[in-house]
């Protein structure tokens, strides 16, 4: 009877920690405005290149060089899909990053998500 008690115990606990894992969202790496675009690219996997100067006082990077790949996902505010060419300096955006940052300045990364704000 003990032995079924714990392991009823142990199975509720490890469900609660898999829960709270698969359910949360991933934070963005970056939030702020498009001060220089680029959609043209000559290579296969790179869409464009933004630069973006972060917002807010707890500035993680300050400015940062994006690439966007055929693999970012780009939205807008509603969630819904949208090309490079909706893109536009000036515009507010979020940016969750993939890989390694160069530390540089500015930095550099590769966006795995970028969502247009409001």
């Amino acid at each position: 009877m003990m032995k079924r008690g714990m392991g009823i115990i142990l199975l509720s606990l490890v469900l609660v920690l898999l829960t709270a894992c698969s359910y949360g969202e991933e934070s963005w790496s970056m939030q702020g405005e498009i001060s220089g675009l680029q959609k043209d690219y000559l290579h296969d996997r790179i869409i464009g290149s933004i630069v973006v100067e972060e917002e807010g006082n707890s500035k993680n990077y300050g400015r940062a060089s994006v690439r966007l790949t055929k693999n970012t996902l780009l939205i807008d505010e509603n969630d819904n899909q949208i090309s490079i060419e909706a893109l536009a300096v000036g515009q507010r955006v979020a940016l969750r990053f993939t890989g390694a940052v160069a530390e540089s300045s500015p930095v550099q990364a590769v966006a795995k998500k970028l969502q247009i704000l409001k």
